[in-house]
């Protein structure tokens, strides 16, 4: 037992740095598994190519809706910027801060005097900075964080092609070597698999229904290009905390610079009302799927997961919550026979 119990904890200590990409990809791979199968047998029964173009079927679905979002983005960014530089080639500072309240308008009046009497004051500062090596420092941590993100994406694209190719075998391996039995072990894949659909699937569901609804928001309030607004907020509908507030502030904030301060604060509400309670509303219920689970627990698993774990909370917590009443109706006693 104290040699079983060292392996596991080596083992946990080897899977610990790969953990999120795992199960991203265990996730992914639950509902291509029943397509991959067909497709290999149409392909004369051959796994690999079959995996590998799942693989990179799945990952461009995954990086070519970040990269449109990334570009649309910028060009939303650049717009900003020119109307913000047009505003103030016309009207000068005061008149970009005329739309806003004005308590709110004198302390940046007053922000940006300060900053346009001290200018020798802040390129000092500066200076001290970049002599610190802060700059460098910032830079070298975005590098690493860049690296990472990277290194654990391709890490999640191998565990898919492996997990699509070789799954049958991992489960009859699995079945074979684990301790709790055989006909368990097909009851906690299956229930795991359902709830890995349900995951995938409610989050798409929720992503789609937000960017819905907030487009329709975008078209009354009069915003700048409003379809490819609703793009970007299905792809930031996947982020929690923040999700669509990343498309939603800038775009108020623009619309306040235009002077259309109705239009702005109506557009706030309807993103923190109407797109909100999209996410607090549907995406339990979609989640629920075919896994029977009580849509109260899904709420809060995905709530406690998020806080746990962050973005991994919305797969990880709804798993955390099937396998434990996975494991909870296996080891429940028999009912009395008397």
């Amino acid at each position: 037992m104290i040699l079983y119990a060292a392996a596991v904890a080596l083992l946990a200590a080897i899977a610990l740095p790969l953990w999120k990409p795992l199960v991203l990809a265990g996730t992914l791979a639950a509902p291509l598994a029943s397509l991959h199968e067909r497709a290999a047998r149409a392909l004369g029964n051959r796994r690999t190519l079959s995996a590998a173009l799942f693989t990179a079927g799945a990952t461009l679905i995954i990086v070519l809706p970040i990269a449109a979002a990334a570009l649309l983005l910028t060009d939303q960014a650049i717009h900003l910027v020119d109307v913000v530089r047009g505003i103030l080639k016309q009207r000068g500072v005061s008149g970009l801060l005329e739309p806003l309240p004005d308590s709110l308008a004198k302390w940046l009046q007053h922000v940006h005097d300060q900053v346009a009497a001290g200018p020798a004051e802040i390129l000092s500062h500066a200076r001290v900075q970049s002599h610190s090596g802060w700059a460098l420092s910032t830079l070298a941590g975005v590098l690493s964080a860049v690296s990472h993100l990277l290194f654990a994406f391709l890490m999640m694209v191998v565990a898919l092609f492996f997990l699509l190719r070789d799954g049958r075998a991992l489960k009859s391996w699995f079945k074979e070597k684990s301790p709790i039995g055989a006909q368990t072990v097909d009851r906690l894949v299956g229930e795991l698999s359902d709830v890995s659909k349900s995951v995938i699937g409610g989050n798409i569901g929720t992503g789609a229904a937000q960017s819905v609804v907030a487009t329709i928001g975008f078209l009354i309030a009069g915003a700048p290009a409003p379809f490819l607004l609703g793009l970007l907020t299905f792809v930031a509908s996947f982020i929690p905390s923040v999700g669509t507030a990343l498309v939603a502030v800038p775009i108020v904030g623009l619309l306040v610079l235009l002077g259309r301060g109705w239009w702005a604060v109506f557009l706030a509400g309807w993103m923190v009302v109407i797109v909100g309670l999209i996410d607090n509303l549907v995406r339990p219920l979609l989640m629920r799927g075919r896994s029977n689970l009580q849509g109260s627990l899904v709420f809060f698993s995905l709530m406690g997961g998020v806080l746990a774990f962050g973005a991994m909370g919305l797969v990880v917590g709804p798993l955390a919550l099937a396998f434990f009443l996975a494991m909870s109706a296996t080891i429940r006693p028999p009912p009395s026979t008397t």
